[in-house]
Order: C-alpha cells, then structure tokens, then sequence
C-alpha cells in the first residue's frame, strides 16, 4: 500500500520497471558519480583522457547556466562505448 509519505518521494531510474526493447536506457543518465561507482572511471582526469584519446561520449549539460548545470551522460552512449571497447578486445585477441 502507497503512504503519503511514499507518493512524494521521487522515483529513480534503477526503481523504475524495466522496458523491454532498444530505448530502455534512451532517457536515463548518469553523473560523474555514477560513473565512479560503477567503476568506468577513477578520476576527472581520466575522464578526461577517455573523452579525448578514446572516444568516450562527451557530458550533456542540461538546460540552465553552463557553470552551474551538472554534466550527465547518457546511459546507452556509454553502454554502446563499452561494448565497442569490448568487441575491440575480442577482434584482438
């Protein structure tokens, strides 16, 4: 049974049902954060790096004053990066 208390509290991506088909992660993105956590990268200079040498997707700023806005990813980007860095490492093995 939903309280009060539970129908204010925002909903997350990871709490929300999963979709079936190509677009499940079309409108979900990660921070810098989330990127951390899940171990894609270490620090903003290796971010950086990645961004710059190996094709990793550029950071969208969401709408409002540039230096304020957080930058986000958007998750199937990065998963794709991931899964060409992937089949690069099976071709060369």
């Amino acid at each position: 049974m939903m309280t009060t208390k539970d129908a204010a509290r925002p909903i997350y991506a990871e709490e929300q049902p999963p979709r079936s088909g190509p677009d499940d992660f079309r409108y979900r993105f990660w921070d810098f954060g989330d990127l951390v956590d899940r171990k894609i990268v270490r620090s903003r200079y290796q971010l950086k790096h990645l961004i710059d040498q190996h094709a990793f997707p550029r950071p969208i700023k969401p709408a409002g004053v540039a230096m304020q806005a957080t930058a986000v990813w958007q998750v199937a980007e990065v998963m794709a990066w991931l899964d060409e860095r992937a089949a690069a490492r099976t071709a060369a093995e």
